[in-house]
């Protein structure tokens, strides 16, 4: 497989000097399913959002062998879509349907094109004939899937996701995993939801203090106790032997 993200020597720095990633090298391949794993501080969402230059910080990050630079920050989003974990914090129009269109108008395309990918975008996480709802009106559930459908608009060969199964009950989690589960492209997980990196990821990534722990088979990450109580973590119920 090809190596479609390319991190080396990353490290960043809050404003308020603490220090969330430190010299921190990795590399992706392309259609990988991969999870970062680790306490809450462990820089999970840190490094997820220097994947699209959301932040910043000293060292390289290379999306499809482009270094992440300022000047072309537009062309690597479209190639990488970041899902906060708050839906709230992605919608901000008053109908869903120009919340999904507002990134494909941004890229100049026919207004035809625009319709069609909205209509498909809705298809793609079981919300069909949405389009004139208003979005803050919507269950925790269906914000997260519009969320996720303002992504698939932009058609983007990466998915980012923060903490995407959070605060969903049962049905709405299940839901949201088989969406993921059909996407074709690579996904990278920033989660607590363990139960949710074995049905998806087959490589974990283990961080703590803003540095890798381990980096190997999902499985096996996951079912080694020290490992997950040394990274304030616990081994998914799935995977303890009665």
């Amino acid at each position: 497989m090809s190596e479609i993200i390319s991190i080396k020597n990353l490290s960043f720095k809050y404003h308020d000097g603490s220090e969330a990633l430190k010299n921190l090298s990795l590399a992706i391949s392309e259609n990988e399913r991969v999870a970062f794993v680790g306490g809450n501080g462990a820089g999970k969402s840190t490094l997820l959002l220097h994947l699209n230059g959301i932040l910043q910080g000293e060292g390289d990050v290379k999306i499809y062998g482009k270094e992440l630079r300022k000047s072309n920050l537009t062309e690597i989003r479209k190639i990488v879509g970041i899902l906060f974990e708050d839906p709230d914090d992605q919608l901000f129009c008053p109908t869903v349907s120009e919340d999904i269109a507002f990134g494909p108008l941004n890229l100049e395309l026919s207004e035809n094109e625009i319709k069609s990918r909205v209509k498909d975008s809705l298809a793609k996480v079981g919300l069909e004939g949405f389009e004139n709802r208003s979005p803050h009106r919507l269950s925790y559930g269906e914000k997260k899937r519009i969320a996720l459908a303002t992504l698939f608009a932009m058609e983007p060969k990466i998915l980012a996701l923060d903490e995407p199964t959070s605060n969903l009950d049962p049905k709405s989690r299940r839901k949201l995993i088989e969406i993921l589960k059909s996407f074709n492209g690579t996904v990278i997980l920033a989660t607590h939801d363990l139960e949710c990196v074995l049905e998806l990821c087959e490589r974990t990534i283990v961080l703590k203090n803003g540095e890798i722990l381990k980096d190997g088979s999902t499985r096996d990450i996951l079912a080694n106790e020290k490992l997950m109580l040394d990274s304030d973590l616990e081994v998914p119920v799935s995977l303890i032997k009665n």
